[in-house]
């Protein structure tokens, strides 16, 4: 075999396994859309799109990335594909996150004791005091930014900074 003989019998082999990822790509993202639209809440509909995110999408810019061949346009498309792998779980899970401190609960077939009280602590709980001790639906009063200032504006005017009602 030529040096000419194996870089097409390796060009062959990039094509069939680049086509192999577009298809089974294109399959993921199809029966994750069809999922999608099946499931019955939330939680279980993010799983259906987490999965169109993380190996649909993988595999088609994989795909695509092969058939370009090694080039800037690949390397475009690794880059899009490591943001998308790292945006993709964050953003799902302060999606779940918010709605479950929301109170949207997930439909369960069975709910258990063990079960009734782990939702209890997650939804029912109060919210979580920050560091300075307000609660996240809270806008504090003002900024530490806007206190560092008004103290210093009060000291240049001999005032107490704001607590005249003491």
């Amino acid at each position: 075999m030529t040096g000419a003989e194996s870089g097409d019998w390796i060009a062959q082999i990039l094509h069939i396994v680049s086509w192999f990822l577009l298809v089974g790509g294109a399959l993921v993202c199809l029966i994750g859309a069809i999922g999608m639209h099946r499931m019955p809440d939330l939680y279980t509909r993010m799983h259906a799109v987490s999965v169109i995110d993380g190996l649909g999408a993988g595999m088609l810019l994989i795909g695509m990335a092969l058939q370009v061949g090694f080039t800037l346009d690949a390397l475009k498309l690794l880059v899009v594909l490591a943001l998308l792998l790292f945006a993709s779980p964050i953003a799902a899970h302060a999606l779940a996150r918010g709605a479950l401190h929301r109170g949207v609960r997930p439909l369960l077939d069975r709910e258990d004791k063990a079960t009734r009280t782990v939702l209890a602590r997650l939804v029912d709980k109060p919210p979580a005091a920050h560091a300075d001790g307000l609660h996240r639906e809270e806008a504090p009063a003002e900024t530490v930014g806007d206190a560092a200032a008004g103290s210093r504006t009060a000291e240049a005017t001999g005032g107490d900074s704001g607590k005249a009602g003491r």
